[in-house]
């Protein structure tokens, strides 16, 4: 019996650590949306969820991890989405393939912000542990919507759909660098999406093309 409540308790005790995780990271996710990253500390993002900041340390290191931790799970999200588009229209060509991996765009409108700040936050101290620890739990991430866009797009050889991903992060980051700055038109999931079509298609045409040469 004691056993028994000291399994109830622990679980209660990871529920309640799961649950101030995401206050943590909810919170942290409206704060970068609408701070300057250099504007932005622990201590705010504690104040913000009504939590003592040395209880943020308690699950992440600093302002960086968080970050990674926060723009992850976005990716993560946008990542889902990708994946069950791809299932449901079977894309056939570079076209519908870029608007199949763009679409969902629309539904991840802080993923944008998230994107563009991306930089700026490797670039203060961000720990390199944790840097290749976001990016290898990416790498894994990136497998199933990868699969399924090799599945789905005739031509396409194996294990490049998942490098097609990464080139689809790596226009979306050079896009959101842009995104902020005044008077530029992509300033919405939208308009965002449609700017980055185009590219993304080329891109998808070419690796194509690529791959049937002799």
């Amino acid at each position: 019996m004691p056993n028994a409540l000291r399994r109830q308790d622990r679980a209660r005790s990871d529920s309640d650590k799961e649950a101030r995780r995401r206050t943590i990271v909810s919170t942290a996710l409206r704060v970068f949306g609408s701070h300057a990253y250099a504007d932005v500390t622990m201590s705010t993002i504690a104040r913000e969820a009504g939590l003592a900041k040395g209880t943020l340390y308690l699950y992440f290191h600093g302002k960086e991890e968080l970050f990674l931790h926060v723009l992850e799970e976005h990716l993560a999200g946008w990542l889902e989405d990708v994946t069950r588009r791809l299932h449901a229209a079977s894309p056939r060509s570079p076209e519908q393939a870029a608007h199949a991996l763009l679409a969902p765009l629309e539904a991840h409108g802080g993923l944008l912000r998230l994107l563009g700040l991306l930089a700026t936050a490797l670039e203060h101290n961000a720990d390199p542990q944790a840097t290749r620890a976001f990016q290898r739990r990416l790498n894994e991430r990136l497998r199933a919507p990868g699969t399924a866009l090799e599945a789905a797009l005739p031509g396409l050889e194996a294990d490049r759909g998942a490098q097609v991903l990464w080139d689809a992060v790596a226009l979306m980051i050079g896009r959101g660098l842009l995104a902020g700055l005044p008077g530029d038109p992509a300033s919405s999931p939208r308009t965002f999406q449609e700017a980055l079509e185009a590219p993304l298609s080329a891109l998808l045409r070419g690796m194509l093309t690529a791959q049937r040469r002799p």
